[in-house]
């Protein structure tokens, strides 16, 4: 190599270095954002897949609650309509012996035959004297069809089949939630995905373009979680 061409050569090589320093800074500088979001994203999907988990076992938990209030208000309805049958029957007896002024029998029927909560409502239609009203008249024509006493029987019923409906609604709010952060677990697989690829490519444009995608998810994902409820 001759003198001339010493100079020469020297800034080529110089630029060849400035321009491989560049690159390394460029590359580290990537790296380094790939690292960054690799972490935020593994927070965040183990948290999502916490609360995912969380909130289908409370899913669980109340699906079964509402099961078992059914299950009890079936029971209870059963046994309200058992006693109303009861009522019914020994009620239609009395009023027989009743309406044929059989005061010994009418009274028999009464404190022997009737159970104990069913005689107040049966004392109240005595005392509306029903064989004075007109036929028609607004008076109740029997104690058996008397709200207060309907509600006496069944209302332990309905009490136990809102519950049902209360914990039915609770699971089905549980179970979005589940599915919201399961789909927020799938979105950040796919940040994990486009970050931890990037590093294999060579070229800066192509890294940049699987970074940028990268983002896009971790934002979307980060924005689907951050309102959800926590459990």
């Amino acid at each position: 190599m001759t003198a001339e061409e010493e100079p020469r050569h020297a800034a080529r090589t110089w630029r060849g270095v400035r321009r491989s320093g560049a690159n390394s800074d460029r590359d580290y500088r990537l790296e380094l954002v790939a690292s960054v979001m690799l972490a935020i994203t593994t927070v965040l999907t183990a948290w999502s897949a916490y609360q995912a988990t969380r909130w289908s076992g409370l899913q669980s938990i109340n699906f079964a609650r509402a099961a078992s209030y059914r299950v009890e208000s079936t029971r209870a309805y059963n046994l309200g309509a058992q006693k109303y049958v009861i009522d019914t029957s020994t009620f239609n007896f009395f009023a027989e012996a009743y309406a044929a002024g059989d005061a010994q029998l009418a009274e028999f029927y009464r404190t022997r035959m009737m159970r104990k909560d069913f005689i107040p409502f049966v004392d109240a239609w005595i005392a509306s004297n029903p064989l004075e009203q007109e036929l028609g008249s607004a008076t109740i024509r029997s104690p058996v069809e008397d709200p207060a006493y309907l509600d006496l029987l069944f209302a332990r019923s309905r009490e136990l089949e809102a519950l049902a409906e209360e914990h039915f609604g609770k699971a089905t709010t549980a179970n979005q939630h589940s599915d919201n952060y399961v789909l927020g677990t799938v979105i950040f697989a796919s940040v994990l995905f486009f970050a931890g690829i990037s590093s294999k490519f060579r070229t800066y444009n192509v890294r940049m373009l699987l970074l940028a995608l990268a983002g896009l998810m971790l934002l979307i994902g980060a924005g689907r979680i951050v309102g959800l409820p926590v459990h």
